[in-house]
């Protein structure tokens, strides 16, 4: 452990360890008890009394320090780092060495964070102890089905990203039919990647004014006609009410792909986020509802669908006939250990959404009150979101630049939304001249994200709209 010392260590061999530590300071261990603590500045006064390098550290370190038994929460940390302590090991009862933590590290509150407390740990060493750690395994199976179970029993198979998800869906959805894929312009760009990789061709959409959902208002008729598939993305938590873009599907004859990345947990009118729709994609990337590090998970009503991505994602090769490839594919296969991980945090689901309801609860309660100098996003009648990313939105461009500069010196985590796809030079060609993309940047200008991560406590969610409050008042 970088920050610790024997006690019977001599100076000299403190120092390079102070250095490397960038001057945090070492505990010194005797016996894996903490029972003093050292820095270069206990070491530089010792120097100027006339001692030597060469003497233990039992005679410069100091044995009046702090000692906790729990990790402290954001307060409690801000007054340390206030008392110039920036180290604190967290010890047993019997006084034996647990961690050590880097005060700095606590405050810091980010965008988001895994949360591994379930049985991921007993999943895992029961795939390393029956040497089932790649594409086989029974844990890709188990978490299929339980993922099946939440989504109406829908076919379910597994992917090794979200984007190799997206990228699956329109596969299938050009073994099928040929045309455009219809797009909206504010999502993240691995949307628009799957569908040019897919060799379909993307068409950037407008977006509604009062949500994040896909506007096909004002698509012409020519290209409706040669749609082959649209993909309503569900942002931030969100989910987009598609009783307009189902009626279009009935007139056109197009496929409904949702992207759930960000939507697991959340539900419409009783309906889970990607249920509605003829095939969709989710992502586990370490920041979203649940994680499997890299991951992702597709399904669908559509049997002729999953019999293909099945047989695309393994290489093209036929179930029954080993090494003979029927189509050219791909490896997209999730791994038995990434699904051990995935099951794990999914038998904790709905504990999960209630954790993540409750974030944005204490947000929503403290921001709303800020109306109408910002706006908290909050979830409409018939939709119960998951909330996976709380956002506000602020029309004063100098305030939202105080509130970054702000929350950086406060070590909060803000982030500005996803740049319009239009804008960037990857997919402009994309966008059409005729179609008015003023929403998804009037959106951009004004929408910040907010800390939501599942380890989140009510401290440091008050540092955040303290911080929100003083520069908006």
């Amino acid at each position: 452990m970088k920050y610790t010392l024997d006690i019977n260590s001599k100076c000299i061999e403190a120092l390079p360890l102070l250095n490397e530590n960038k001057g945090k300071g070492l505990v010194v261990l005797e016996d894996n008890k903490p029972v003093g603590f050292i820095t270069d500045g206990d070491i530089r006064r010792f120097l100027v009394e006339g001692g030597d390098l060469s003497s233990g550290v039992d005679l410069v370190m100091t044995k009046d320090f702090v000692k906790l038994t729990k990790k402290p929460n954001y307060v409690e940390a801000s007054n340390l780092l206030e008392r110039g302590i920036k180290l604190v090991p967290i010890v047993s009862a019997n006084n034996n060495l647990l961690d050590i933590l880097d005060i700095k590290s606590i405050l810091h509150i980010p965008i988001h964070d895994p949360r591994l407390v379930g049985n991921e740990l007993e999943y895992l060493l029961d795939c390393i102890d029956t040497n089932w750690i790649s594409s086989q395994g029974i844990y890709v199976k188990k978490f299929e089905k339980l993922f099946s179970s939440f989504h109406d029993n829908l076919y379910t198979t597994t992917t090794s990203s979200g984007t190799s998800a997206l990228e699956l869906a329109f596969k299938a959805i050009k073994s099928k039919r040929k045309g455009y894929v219809l797009v909206p312009d504010l999502t993240f760009g691995a949307t628009l990647n799957a569908v040019i990789n897919s060799g379909l061709t993307p068409i950037i959409c407008p977006i509604k004014a009062d949500n994040f959902a896909i506007d096909l208002s004002s698509v012409p008729h020519e290209i409706l006609n040669d749609t082959a598939a649209v993909c309503v993305v569900h942002l931030y938590g969100s989910v987009v009410d598609m009783k307009d873009i189902i009626h279009l599907k009935e007139q056109y004859n197009f496929f409904i792909v949702e992207d759930c990345a960000q939507a697991l947990g959340t539900k419409i009118n009783g309906n889970r986020a990607g249920t509605i729709g003829d095939i969709s994609a989710f992502s586990f990337f370490g920041n979203k509802l649940i994680t499997t590090g890299e991951g992702g998970m597709l399904i669908t009503n559509n049997k002729d669908f999953y019999d293909f991505i099945n047989l695309i994602k393994n290489h093209g090769m036929s179930n029954t006939n080993r090494y003979w490839h029927t189509v050219v594919g791909t490896n997209a296969r999730m791994t038995n250990i990434q699904a051990a991980i995935g099951l794990a945090q999914l038998e904790s689901l709905d504990s999960v959404v209630i954790k993540k309801r409750s974030i944005h609860s204490h947000y929503h309660n403290r921001l709303s009150k800020l109306e109408p100098m910002i706006k908290i996003w909050h979830e409409f009648p018939g939709m119960n979101s998951s909330y996976w990313l709380n956002t506000i939105m602020i029309n004063d461009k100098e305030k939202i630049a105080k509130l970054l500069s702000e929350a950086a010196r406060n070590h909060i985590d803000l982030r500005r939304c996803f740049y319009p796809m239009h804008s960037l030079p990857a997919f402009r060609n994309y966008a059409i001249d005729t179609l008015d993309y003023s929403h998804s940047v009037s959106i951009y200008n004004q929408l910040i994200c907010l800390p939501s991560g599942l380890n989140l406590e009510f401290d440091s969610i008050s540092k955040v709209c303290d911080t929100i409050v003083s520069i908006i008042n």
